[in-house]
């Protein structure tokens, strides 16, 4: 399974939501240019101030996040630390199992993870695997590449509060936002099929998390994992190569 549509530490399958129709374009004077394009760049912006600002998040090259997390099938949540690269999507994601062994999984060039004490590898990537972009579309990493103004992104409104990104032409994303422009729901869509949605969040009301601001909970659509937001740091320089590798001694 790609790195990008890898649910963290869940074996639940994912959730596909039929998709909501997109809105006929109208031309403003040019072929490219619409009032949905203007009113969807405005509406990024609008989310890219309430979750922070731009320079925030351009600013920053990586995320530590704990959360107590809790899938469907769980008696009780979990406490997750997630390391998450702003730079090249690679994630890092630390939890206990149920004999209070530390679990690691690595979505990375190469995929790995120690499990009950055992080390797993997957195949190295292929050069077509790498070249896949779907990456950018995880929400932090989208947040990053917003603020950064990347030029492969356009967006397109679909409602007074409702917008899609794409990259590079192709629809990645769909963001509802609240009435102070912080996510309410946000859709991602499948790397291979844009029309297909591969997730949905639902968002509670943004905090501050030192100068980041994002909801403080979440919830998939389907109910089959939910999170709450412990302690969110944005680190000031990316993180070292040796998190991302496997250890050469085994778990």
């Amino acid at each position: 399974m790609p790195i990008e549509e890898t649910r963290p530490l869940s074996n639940r399958s994912a959730a596909v939501v039929s998709a909501t129709p997109v809105i006929a374009a109208l031309t403003l004077g040019g072929p490219t240019a619409t009032a949905q394009d203007a009113a969807g760049a405005v509406l990024a912006e609008r989310l890219l101030n309430a979750i922070g600002g731009a320079d925030a998040w351009a600013a920053t090259p990586g995320l530590e996040i704990v959360e107590m997390a809790q899938a469907s099938e769980e008696v009780a949540p979990r406490r997750v630390r997630f390391l998450r690269d702003l730079l090249q999507g690679r994630l890092r994601i630390e939890r206990e199992d149920d004999e209070s062994r530390t679990d690691v999984l690595v979505q990375a060039e190469r995929n790995w993870r120690c499990r009950a004490g055992r080390l797993e590898l997957e195949a190295p990537k292929s050069a077509e695997q790498l070249a896949r972009r779907s990456w950018r579309s995880n929400v932090y990493v989208l947040y990053a590449l917003m603020a950064k103004r990347d030029p492969a992104l356009s967006y397109r409104a679909i409602g007074p509060l409702s917008f899609e990104v794409f990259d590079d032409g192709r629809r990645i994303a769909r963001f509802d936002l609240d009435a102070g422009g912080g996510p309410l729901r946000w859709q991602r869509m499948r790397s291979q099929q844009p029309d297909e949605v591969f997730e949905t969040w639902l968002y509670g009301p943004v905090r501050d998390f030192g100068g980041l601001r994002l909801p403080a909970w979440g919830t998939l659509l389907d109910g089959s994992l939910r999170f709450n937001y412990l302690r969110i740091g944005a680190l000031d320089k990316p993180l070292p190569d040796s998190l991302w590798s496997p250890p050469a001694q085994g778990c």
